[in-house]
């Protein structure tokens, strides 16, 4: 497994700084039985490669808010399989802000994407099986949040926050689904080694038609 990534900072004021940095990793992998099968395994190899940014930084000098942002690609080959070379994607941000000395809001966002492969047996005409690597189709989520924190005194905080996921699939047997959630949560502190807390928490969840593959 190898690295290699630079970085650029720029700071127009001491409370207002950027950061962006680059990098890429690459790795090299073999296995007797890569895919995991209980009755089949496959010996192959893989080579990832994996470029990735990354941006962060502070903004809004008077009220102390702060941001990062990063992307990651990967691409995946291996070296025996044919039809199941990947590519992955993953995204994330989040940011911060503080909208007095005793509340805070801040929210939240990922993306992934990534291919799920699987070993299975193939008929011959002639009665024999062949073990082939098949493609399961992607994975996609998507999430999402956006939470508040309030700090009535310096013992106890009560924070609320408000979510958003998203599974998909495509060439697969799985079921997407969508689904938004809330959750409250308080946390009171009773002395220096005990802390007391509740939360609750209400999720409401829709799935997507299922897909009949052929």
């Amino acid at each position: 497994i190898s690295g290699l990534g630079c970085a650029l900072m720029t700071a127009s004021t001491l409370a207002d700084a950027h950061q962006l940095d680059l990098g890429i990793g690459q790795s090299v992998r073999m296995e007797s039985n890569i895919f995991g099968s209980a009755t089949d395994p496959i010996t192959d190899g893989t080579y990832r490669i994996i470029p990735d940014v990354n941006l962060s930084g502070s903004f809004d000098k008077s009220s102390g808010g702060s941001y990062e942002v990063s992307y990651q690609h990967s691409y995946l080959w291996y070296f025996r399989s044919e039809g199941v070379n990947g590519l992955d994607n993953k995204a994330n941000g989040s940011a911060q802000i503080e909208l007095s000395r005793r509340d805070q809001l801040s929210a939240s966002a990922s993306y992934t994407e990534y291919s799920s492969i699987q070993a299975i047996s193939e008929a011959n005409e002639d009665g024999s099986f062949d073990v082939l690597a098949s493609d399961q189709g992607q994975t996609i989520r998507a999430f999402g949040s956006l939470g508040y924190s309030r700090s009535p005194d310096a013992r106890s905080n009560l924070r609320l926050n408000l979510d958003f996921q998203d599974y998909g699939y495509t060439e697969s047997r799985n079921i997407g689904n969508k689904s938004i959630g809330v959750t409250t949560s308080y946390n009171r502190a009773g002395s220096r080694r005990v802390t007391l807390g509740a939360s609750a928490s209400v999720r409401y969840r829709i799935f997507d038609e299922q897909q009949f593959l052929q």
